[in-house]
């Protein structure tokens, strides 16, 4: 949502550059004639019909120039028109959650080498509450010299966005509604625990399925202090994006004897306006083919950029084997902007279970929970979550670790319905 960046409806959602949105402008031909003093001081010459000479000429040439001007005007006009039916006409799991992470907070065309820079990560740095950022959105932080943005390198910070213990269900609320989480909490989860899918299904059936609909979203590479402005935070390689943090936390799933299906697909590798389209197409035909599926985790990492260019990177201190863990964020769609998602609060019922099950495991692991407008493909099951794993200045590494810690929450919850 690619969060707050900005997570889970999603030109994103590339169009921009890390860092900043990137709007068309067009400049109109200016219509005035103006004539130079020598032209002014040389004298006219009457022809036959009584009309200076050569103000055929010029008409013509106004007249140009005003056809000119309309035609770059009409231009400009369609393409906001075209804007605008795409924000409003296509599919909404397409559509929102697209156009927010595109023009708010989306990264640049794939690919981008760069020398590596020896520098030391800037020390952590914990934001206020009230700057905690929702997904596909910018932190304004202090700007920080370490490197000279005239370079075109730019710094990675690591920074805490964990709830904090006395209010471990706080929400980024970006929508309308108000609703109850210590009851949501409280209430029991409307899918049977793993025992009771067993004996209806089977043993072997898959009960989770995993998925990437931003599949090429990554990280960056291990100990990067900085990045360059032409870092892409994409891939193509299965092995350094989000897919392999998916294949992290299906193993996980294996282990503790839940069936898992795990899609490796990069459902935005061809055609990123597509991606929440195309993976929707699929959910509903694995769905349909296999009935005991009842949770589907999207996983994505996040992008969190500073209006200075700062790359932050959401930590959490592992002190068991003295590595990072990058943050995650629960990604909760609803139908406030009008998808078939009625139900949205048994997802939201499920996501407060998780966070606390999550938080049991390691107190600063999870960021607040948000609750978006755009329905994420969440509306297909009652266990349906967009999941964040870090962010693009977290290393593979702290995403896997993360994940994990997640993925084992997330068995007892299975498990045991809360």
């Amino acid at each position: 949502m690619d969060s707050t960046y900005t997570k889970d409806g999603a030109v994103p959602e590339e169009a921009v550059l890390a860092g900043g949105t990137a709007e068309p402008t067009a400049k109109c031909a200016e219509t005035a004639l103006i004539l130079s003093p020598a032209e002014e001081a040389e004298p006219k010459v009457k022809a036959a019909d009584g009309h200076t000479e050569g103000r055929k000429g010029e008409k013509f040439k106004l007249i140009l120039m005003l056809a000119a001007t309309l035609l770059a005007t009409l231009a400009v006009i369609v393409y906001g028109y075209k804007i605008s039916l795409l924000s409003k006409k296509l599919p909404s799991p397409l559509s929102e959650h697209f156009l927010s992470e595109v023009f708010s907070a989306g990264v640049a065309s794939i690919g981008g080498n760069y020398a590596r820079v020896p520098l030391t990560r800037i020390p952590p740095q914990t934001v206020e509450d009230g700057d905690v950022p929702g997904a596909s959105e910018h932190l304004t932080l202090p700007e920080d010299s370490a490197v000279p943005p005239s370079t075109g390198i730019f710094p990675v910070r690591d920074v805490d966005l964990a709830v904090t213990s006395d209010d471990i269900f706080a929400l980024i609320n970006e929508t309308p509604y108000a609703p109850d989480t210590l009851t949501l909490y409280a209430d029991e989860l409307t899918i049977p625990t793993l025992d009771k899918l067993h004996i209806k299904y089977g043993a072997a059936s898959p009960t989770v399925l995993i998925l990437h609909t931003h599949g090429t979203e990554s990280y960056l590479d291990e100990g990067d202090a900085v990045y360059a402005a032409d870092e892409s935070f994409r891939s193509y390689d299965t092995d350094q994006n989000v897919v392999a943090v998916g294949k992290a936390a299906a193993a996980v799933f294996r282990e503790n004897g839940i069936g898992v299906i795990h899609l490796e697909t990069m459902f935005d590798e061809k055609d990123y306006n597509s991606a929440y389209y195309l993976a929707a197409e699929e959910i509903k035909k694995i769905v349909a083919a296999y009935p005991s599926v009842s949770y589907v985790f999207d996983i994505h990492r996040d992008a969190m950029i500073t209006s200075d260019g700062v790359c932050l990177a959401p930590v959490s201190r592992l002190e068991a084997d003295g590595g990072d863990a990058a943050q995650l964020m629960l990604v909760v769609g609803t139908d406030h902007a009008g998808s078939d998602h009625s139900e949205w609060e048994d997802n939201l019922s499920l996501a407060l279970k998780l966070q606390r099950a999550a938080l049991a495991v390691n107190g600063g692991i999870m960021r607040p929970l948000n609750l978006r407008s755009a329905s994420f493909n969440e509306q297909y099951t009652k266990g349906s979550l967009l999941v964040e794993v870090g962010a693009a200045g977290n290393s593979l590494s702290e995403a896997v670790r993360a994940v994990k810690i997640f993925a084992e929450a997330a068995c007892e919850v299975i498990k045991n319905g809360r």
